[in-house]
């Protein structure tokens, strides 16, 4: 709504004019304003002084003031019991009370960590939603930091992932730039694959594809399966690493998902993959192995992804970037 050109110091001065005994149609006329305008002005300040008027506003900051103050402290208070309930769990399996079912499937193997999954290792159950929703509802009412979002870029071929970036926002050309350090590191790849995000469909994106010759493939709108392996890795990290932290700081967003990574690449077998970690594979050198029938035994080549661009599809030995 256009705000008044007049104050209300103003206003209510033009009020005692007419008040004074002067006519409503010239003190409308000395003032520039209409007949509906003056008596609006009336009807909500008539009889009123400065200090009178200014009260409403002082109220209505102090008003949303507190608001601001309670939303803070149902997120604390909310996040405390979770808290709570969680120890209390706890507390009830370590002496024996109230036991809980327990599905054997659901059991990690010894010796594996059990966010690994898989046959040889347990599956993660999705972490409690509640304190996000919170997080998410005081982001939107301007009571918290904003959000952080992510970039991931996974190789098609050895499923490594190449690039986690976090941010508070991500453009084009910061996408630009993370494509540029990878192929420094990894050669260019054939075809980029990737969603429909507005970072992805950018100007700059479209420029860096004529300019590199790197074909640039997006996916169809609702359609996630056509990207399949960068949004298996997104989902999985989603369940294994973002549901599981609060986030504090951009710091520790950035710091978090990247030793998560680490441990994906570098640690945990893909079954895939032969078992070999993706980082591993990829050095180990993946055609080679392929070549001297390393995976034959385990089944373990790589499927060629849902909707490959290019005409040799990802199992070749050039790099198939899906950023996601």
């Amino acid at each position: 709504m256009k705000g008044s050109r007049f104050t209300e110091e103003q206003i209510i001065a033009i009020l005692r004019e007419q008040e004074a005994g002067a006519k409503t149609a010239d003190v409308c006329r000395k003032h520039g304003i209409s007949g509906t305008t003056f008596y609006k002005w009336k009807a909500k300040y008539g009889g009123l002084d400065v200090s009178d008027a200014r009260r409403p506003k002082v109220l209505e900051d102090e008003n949303r003031r507190l608001k601001k103050l309670l939303a803070e402290a149902m997120l604390d208070n909310a996040i405390l019991k979770e808290i709570s309930a969680r120890n209390g769990e706890a507390r009830c399996q370590a002496d024996g009370r109230g036991p809980r079912l327990r599905d054997p499937r659901r059991e990690p193997a010894a010796g594996v960590p059990g966010h690994w999954g898989g046959p040889d290792g347990g599956a993660l159950p999705v972490a409690t939603a509640g304190r996000w929703a919170a997080a998410r509802a005081a982001t939107i009412a301007g009571l918290r930091a904003p959000p952080v979002r992510l970039l991931a870029m996974v190789d098609d071929f050895t499923r490594e992932c190449l690039c986690l970036i976090a941010d508070t926002s991500l453009s084009g050309l910061r996408v630009v730039r993370e494509l540029d350090t990878i192929i420094a590191m990894r050669g260019r790849p054939l075809t980029c694959v990737s969603d429909n995000g507005t970072e992805l469909t950018s100007m700059a994106i479209l420029r860096w594809s004529q300019d590199t010759r790197v074909e640039w493939h997006c996916i169809a709108p609702g359609k996630p399966q056509q990207n399949a392996f960068a949004e298996s890795f997104i989902g999985r990290m989603r369940d294994e690493c973002l549901n599981e932290t609060l986030f504090g700081s951009l710091a520790q967003a950035r710091s978090v998902p990247a030793e998560w990574r680490r441990d994906y690449n570098e640690v945990r077998p893909y079954s895939g993959l032969g078992n070999v970690p993706p980082a591993i594979y990829a050095k180990l050198g993946a055609p080679a192995m392929q070549r001297d029938g390393a995976l034959r035994s385990t089944g373990g080549f790589a499927p060629r992804p849902v909707a490959p661009p290019s005409p040799t599809g990802s199992n070749s030995e050039q790099t198939l970037l899906s950023p996601g």
